[in-house]
């Protein structure tokens, strides 16, 4: 959403925080919380990928508040023509699918050599892809 100036400067200005800033950030912070707890603790780290690989029920009840923190994003930029997605359940799936390399254990275990720039300009290639997908209505 704009401020009345045309500005695209809302949260400066008071004004409530669009949804693609919203899920842009969300994705964000779940990929650096990720990649900060390998670097921080690899254990605690392979504790928790042990738990993702047998689906604990704790894990199973985080998923399901993630999906539903998407979930609210997606509805919230639906609600205000910021997205306008063909189908909202596939939209959720693209977007779980686009940054599963990111918000995966696993997989971000994987990537622990990859240098932090290269694995940042890929996280931000998917969620522009993402973004613009659901902007333009072709998922």
């Amino acid at each position: 959403m704009a401020a009345p100036d045309g500005s695209d400067h809302c949260r400066h200005r008071g004004f409530p925080d669009p949804a693609d800033d919203k899920l842009e950030r969300l994705i964000q912070a779940w990929a650096r919380i990720h990649r900060d707890l390998l670097k921080a603790d690899r254990h605690l780290f392979d504790v928790y990928c042990t738990a993702t690989e047998t689906a604990r029920p704790l894990i199973r009840k985080h998923r399901s508040r993630m999906r539903l923190l998407i979930e609210r994003v997606l509805d919230e930029g639906i609600a205000t023509g910021k997205f306008d997605p063909r189908d909202r359940e596939k939209a959720h799936a693209f977007i779980s699918d686009a940054v599963y390399r990111f918000i995966n254990p696993l997989t971000v275990r994987l990537d622990a050599d990859v240098p932090q720039d290269i694995l940042d300009q890929r996280l931000a290639t998917m969620i522009r892809a993402i973004l613009r997908a659901l902007a333009n209505g072709s998922v």
